[in-house]
Formats: structure tokens, C-alpha cells, sequence
């Protein structure tokens, strides 16, 4: 059964930048006038534009997403996981 995925753009200003898990993006804050986080699926992005293209994120997202899922259903080497031995101390 699929899954109705939607994509959640937030955005951010420089408080909600600070948080712990945010540090690495923090810098950006103040290089670009607009920054949004966007979260869709696997994805955590976090984009910055000098221009509002808010409204121009998610379809193209969704669109990379459905090739992405194409080609993982044509070829099969997309399902398959391999191990590698670790020796671990």
C-alpha cells in the first residue's frame, strides 16, 4: 500500500537555527534572506534562497522522488543490501 507523503517546508529564523541538531546548517542563516527547512521522506534539506521560492520546492522534490522510486522498482540491485565483514576490536 503506498503512502501519502506530503512536504513540510518550515521556515526557519535564526532561534530555531541555533538548536543542537541545527549547529552545521546555523551558518546559513544570515547568508540568504529566506531559509526553509523541507522534509519530505527520507529527505531533511534545508534550503536558502536571496529570493521567495517557498511555493517552487515541493513539486520538484516529489518529481525526483517518483523517478528515485521508478528506477529502485525496475531494478532490483536497488533491494538488495550487502553486508560487508567488519572486524570490530
Amino acid at each position: 500500500m503506498a503512502r501519502n507523503y506530503s512536504v513540510n517546508i518550515e521556515d526557519l529564523i535564526p532561534e530555531k537555527l541555533s538548536r543542537d541538531k541545527e549547529v552545521y546548517r546555523s551558518d546559513v542563516k544570515n547568508k540568504e534572506k529566506y531559509t526553509w527547512r523541507v522534509v519530505y521522506k527520507q529527505s531533511d534539506l534545508l534550503i536558502s534562497s536571496n529570493e521567495d521560492i517557498k511555493r517552487k520546492i515541493g513539486e520538484p522534490l516529489k518529481e525526483i522522488y517518483k523517478l528515485l522510486e521508478f528506477c529502485i522498482e525496475k531494478d532490483s540491485s536497488f533491494l538488495t543490501i550487502k553486508l560487508l565483514d567488519v572486524n570490530f576490536p
